[in-house]
């Protein structure tokens, strides 16, 4: 049995409806996780920029010096997390006529839980070798051993690429729960706006709303890029060839894009919607299904399949809607949902396709 947190993306933009429908506690729930999430991953991303800004800078105006390797050691640290490395580099170096001590190899270093990773930054400045130091000639005590990306972990790129996906589906969706919350429709308005496609006095296409594109999108994207890490960690490690990210992650993008494209046709096939005509005077479903006559609808009948799924610890049910006509019993709407939802949406389908 699964259980889901509510509010859920089980089904469509179900999350936005549980919420448009007065929970003002889950929204606000909804709301604080955003802007938490997105303030962690926010930090991290602000890093990496931080450090491509601070090496470009470098490279435009530190000046190059002598300098020799002190100190050259892989440091460890012990956390609940587990144990992370990172190289201690430390050079002596001369710049008009004074004399300093750097500890700074790269702008882009960082501790990482691969000790591989620091060795090879150790491997490049071994003790007592003399190297190139880059100095800001505004403040002397700044410097640097790399202008250039070679101790940059690219893979940090794709491991954060699922998490800033999921910031944005957060985003996207407390956006939408605040702006669902202002319209304060009633309970059967909520109803219409979650079933009913097309809603005008003639013509009404039912049909239960699926998940946008975005979050398709986003989350295909973020799933795959959480397996790329261990595809591109694996084999290269932490440092690997930006070329190697950069492809991993557009290939994540373009099958996220893929897989959003193809379930939005599916959400638009004709065989998901009720197609109803109060101007002719019939029913289809299919919707590409000749119409079938309003007035040889006997009574509007509805079978309940219970799932495996809950929502809020209510259990969910496959409904399925059926006209009995002197013809035989025709399909008219599927869909899944509580109980009581089923039993409001079988009252909308009488009150509209019985209206005589």
């Amino acid at each position: 049995m699964s259980q889901v947190w509510a509010p859920s993306w089980t089904s469509g933009s179900r999350l936005v409806d549980e919420l448009a429908m007065g929970n003002s506690k889950a929204a606000g729930a909804l709301i604080f996780m955003a802007l938490f999430w997105n303030g962690i991953v926010g930090l991290f991303d602000a890093a990496i920029v931080g450090s491509y800004v601070k090496t470009s800078i470098a490279a435009t105006s530190f000046e190059p010096v002598q300098a020799r390797i002190q100190t050259s050691e892989v440091s460890s640290s012990q956390s609940s997390d587990g144990v992370t490395y990172s190289a201690e580099v430390r050079y002596e170096y001369s710049f008009e006529g004074l004399n300093y001590v750097g500890e700074r190899y790269s702008f882009h270093g960082m501790s990482t839980s691969e000790r591989a990773f620091a060795e090879r930054v150790i491997e490049r400045y071994p003790l007592g070798e003399t190297v190139t130091a880059f100095v800001d000639p505004g403040e002397p005590s700044e410097a640097t051993l790399e202008i250039n990306g070679d101790s940059f972990p690219a893979a940090m790129l794709l491991f954060l690429m699922p998490f800033n996906c999921i910031g944005l589906l957060l985003i996207v969706a407390a956006i939408s729960a605040v702006l669902e919350r202002r319209k304060n429709r009633g309970q059967e308005d909520e109803l219409r706006t979650r079933y009913l496609r097309v809603d005008t006095p003639g013509h009404l296409v039912f049909g239960q709303k699926r998940m946008s594109f975005m979050v398709v999108f986003m989350g295909v994207t973020a799933g795959l890029s959480f397996l790329g890490v261990f595809a591109v960690v694996a084999p290269f490690g932490f440092d690997a060839p930006m070329m190697v990210v950069l492809a991993v992650m557009l290939a994540c993008l373009a099958l996220g894009g893929l897989a959003a494209y193809k379930h939005a046709k599916k959400g638009r096939s004709p065989e998901k919607f009720l197609h109803v005509d109060h101007q002719r005077g019939t029913f289809s479903y299919p919707a590409n299904t000749p119409g079938v006559p309003l007035e040889s609808i006997q009574s509007i009948l509805s079978e309940a399949e219970k799932t495996n799924l809950t929502i809020n610890d209510v259990r969910q049910y496959k409904h399925t809607f059926e006209a009995e006509t002197p013809g035989g019993v025709l399909k008219l709407f599927e869909m899944r949902s509580s109980m009581d939802e089923g039993d409001e949406l079988l009252n909308l389908l009488r009150n509209e396709l019985l209206r005589g």
